[in-house]
């Protein structure tokens, strides 16, 4: 993958990653938002600080939304990534990572196309990952507020922003499944490519 592409991918990742921890509790408490955007205006600094600390954040949570994606397909009992490698083996005769290999070695260009369509999926496995951990901690919070520190009011509009990222979850995880398919098909293709022009060129 391109050393830009990666850097953009952990920092997208990094950047949602937080927002999922934080936006959970200031919809229960909104009063912190007001006081994160003071600070941010006041002190510059802190702007570059937060961009290395997205980034490094970035990369674990890269890391714990492959963990959390495998689990979430298993659950639901969806072994298309497994089917799309066994396509790839089947009909170029190499395993995944090694048709990948071949591709950077040979095609320059391909794997640029194949590294903008990974960062694709990065983005919405990332993006599919924070909608379950959303839910998850708003609830956590809510139920630690409510218990250990004051009772909370019924609110209608995180109740709506809640059951709304539900269908959300749902249609990413559709988008996730469509962009890991293109992507191993467009593996297959070039590997088909490149064997083809090279069968050529030592006809020639």
């Amino acid at each position: 993958m391109n050393t830009t592409n990666l850097i953009a991918d952990y920092l997208i990742a990094g950047l949602v990653g937080i927002l999922t921890i934080i936006v959970p509790y200031l919809l229960i408490n909104p009063s912190y938002l007001y006081l994160i955007l003071d600070n941010l205006k006041e002190n510059n600094s802190i702007i570059i600080v937060l961009g290395l600390v997205i980034y490094t954040f970035g990369i674990l949570y890269n890391q714990l939304s492959d963990i959390i994606e495998n689990k979430f397909f298993k659950f639901f009992k969806n072994n298309f990534i497994q089917i799309n490698e066994e396509k790839v083996k089947e009909k170029t005769n190499l395993d995944h990572h090694f048709a990948l290999q071949f591709i950077v070695v040979n095609s320059e260009s391909a794997y640029n196309y194949l590294s903008f369509r990974r960062t694709m999926v990065r983005i919405l496995r990332t993006l599919l990952v924070s909608f379950c951990i959303f839910i998850f901690l708003h609830l956590i919070y809510s139920m630690f507020i409510h218990i250990f520190i004051h009772k909370l009011i019924f609110s209608i509009f995180n109740f709506l922003l809640i059951i709304s990222i539900l269908p959300l979850a749902f249609l990413t995880s559709k988008i996730v499944e469509k962009l890991y398919t293109g992507y191993y098909a467009a593996i297959i293709n070039f590997v088909k490519v490149i064997e083809t022009n090279k069968n050529h060129e030592i006809k020639n």
